[in-house]
């Protein structure tokens, strides 16, 4: 459901620090702890919400250190091709806000 394009659900999903908690809590496992299925589910949504939603996305992914927390977990090919996707984001919003480039050229 989360990966279907339900505007009114991403709405409330950026609303509620508490959900985003809980969608991002799936990052908090250590490197190889993410199972293949859930890693590739997050990417799944987190690509959705990166289609509908780019700049919430960008912003909760910089708050929670999102970036950081994918990397442990680049060795999946689902994750990979979600920071890969990130980074193009992140490349296309540049005019409207540099900041992101910092974000990413710190890590």
């Amino acid at each position: 459901v989360l990966a279907a394009d339900l505007g009114p659900l991403y709405d409330s999903l950026f609303a509620s620090d508490a959900l985003t908690q809980k969608l991002f809590a799936f990052l908090e496992a250590e490197e190889g702890e993410l199972s293949v299925l859930r890693g590739a589910l997050l990417a799944k949504v987190l690509s959705a919400l990166l289609i509908s939603r780019p700049h919430p996305t960008l912003a909760v992914l910089q708050e929670r250190d999102g970036m950081s927390k994918l990397l442990r977990h680049i060795g999946m090919p689902s994750i990979l091709d979600l920071v890969l996707k990130v980074v193009s984001e992140v490349q296309e919003s540049v005019g409207s806000e540099a900041s992101w480039l910092t974000w990413l050229r710190d890590l």
